[in-house]
């Protein structure tokens, strides 16, 4: 079993050939079978020079040219100056008989003019055996000379294919990495959006989107030379850190969230996207625009904790403080600290009003109006009738109704 590591983008042609290969060896009951047992990411080079990470599919194959105990060793290619081996098997050593012979078939023994023979072993009698091209199918069921030739080249083409000269091919971006740039970026020019958010018309002739910003920094050495002095000094302007304590930290937190955010949050389809981009370790350069949008979701999400935080940090302060104030039915007169109407709705007798307020004390009161009130101070002088004694979210509040206010 040998293992390779195959190039993207040659990918597709060689599974072509894999699965071509397998299906003759499969009739000629020759052994040949391959798995793609994963991918990794490598940094390489383009045909211009410049690195970039690939993804590589990590590819086993194993097989040989096998039948009744002989097996394929190799193709000798005839010269008049003696025999090019080209050796399949490289581990074996080849009698050097066979480096100047002529192209003699011991098996039908048989002289022809022959460019190519072929060199056989049976692994039970240790024996060489050179052999035509008609002949070799009866050491392989049948397998041909043209098929064998595939099947001997195909392991070479698995070594070239493990790299990539051509010019089309996806770049991957480190998740973690480019965020930090994220972060940072956003950290000293708050997030812009895409072009493709406004008419061109209305843009700045020196307006950047975040995207285009963090590519820039990120992507540096790709860029022109007088460009890269230019991102150079406004990074030194600011200070700019990708591996600040700051960007590293904010990344780790920012993609802990997203990458175990619930499903309930995942509906909405922005977030969806961004998290499954985020649950990825490299992502194409074509999504840096979703994947870069990540701080200000972040903060956003920071932005609700912490309005969650106060409201419950704000019903925690009731629930100690509030307590049930008079009987029911009796008539009170409350000095309020704060007063207001916190909803209305409209029904069949016109429309409700429900105001809450607080007495000195931290006491809790509702009452549902049927007038509208707006006090400049939020605080008031309010008279009313105990009718409930009741609690919101574990807090004590007193009901009143008739209420005047003043």
């Amino acid at each position: 079993m040998e293992t390779f590591y195959i190039h993207e983008a040659n990918m597709e042609r060689l599974e072509k050939k894999m699965a071509a290969l397998s299906k003759k060896c499969k009739e000629s009951n020759c052994s040949f079978v391959y798995n793609v047992v994963g991918e990794e990411y490598r940094t390489t080079e383009n045909s211009d020079g410049f690195e970039y990470t690939a993804k590589f599919y990590i590819v086993e194959v194993d097989g040989t040219a096998k039948y009744e105990g002989w097996r394929f060793i190799a193709t000798i290619d005839h010269h008049d100056e003696g025999n090019i081996i080209r050796a399949y098997d490289t581990e074996l050593p080849i009698p050097d008989k066979y480096k100047t012979c002529g192209p003699t078939c011991e098996h039908c023994n048989k002289i022809r003019s022959r460019k190519d023979t072929y060199l056989v072993y049976n692994e039970e009698t240790k024996e060489f055996k050179q052999v035509g091209k008609s002949c070799l199918k009866e050491f392989t069921n049948g397998l041909s000379a043209e098929n064998i030739a595939l099947f001997v080249s195909f392991y070479t083409q698995m070594e070239s294919n493990q790299t990539y000269t051509g010019f089309s091919y996806n770049a991957y971006i480190d998740v973690e990495a480019v965020l930090r740039y994220a972060f940072e970026t956003y950290k000293h020019w708050g997030y812009q959006k895409s072009r493709r958010s406004f008419d061109e018309d209305d843009l700045p002739r020196d307006y950047r989107s975040t995207k285009e910003r963090v590519a820039d920094y990120f992507f540096i050495k790709r860029r022109p030379y007088m460009l890269q002095d230019q991102l150079k000094e406004e990074m030194e302007e600011v200070n700019f850190n990708p591996d600040s304590e700051y960007a590293v930290n904010t990344t780790k937190a920012a993609l802990e969230w997203i990458r175990n955010i619930d499903e309930k949050e995942r509906s909405n389809e922005y977030i969806r996207n961004l998290y499954i981009l985020c649950k990825e370790e490299y992502i194409e350069d074509r999504s840096l625009g979703i994947l870069v949008s990540l701080p200000i979701a972040y903060e956003r999400h920071l932005g609700k904790v912490a309005e969650y935080e106060k409201k419950e940090a704000k019903v925690a302060e009731e629930k100690g403080a509030s307590e049930f104030v008079g009987e029911v039915g009796q008539r009170l007169t409350v000095n309020t600290e704060d007063f207001a109407c916190i909803s209305s709705w409209d029904n069949m007798y016109g429309t409700t009003y429900l105001y809450k307020f607080t007495d000195q004390t931290g006491n809790i009161f509702v009452w549902y109006g049927s007038k509208g009130i707006d006090l400049e101070s939020g605080s008031a002088s309010v008279i009313g009738t105990v009718k409930d004694h009741s609690e919101y979210q574990g807090v004590k509040q007193t009901v009143l109704t008739r209420c005047k206010v003043s």
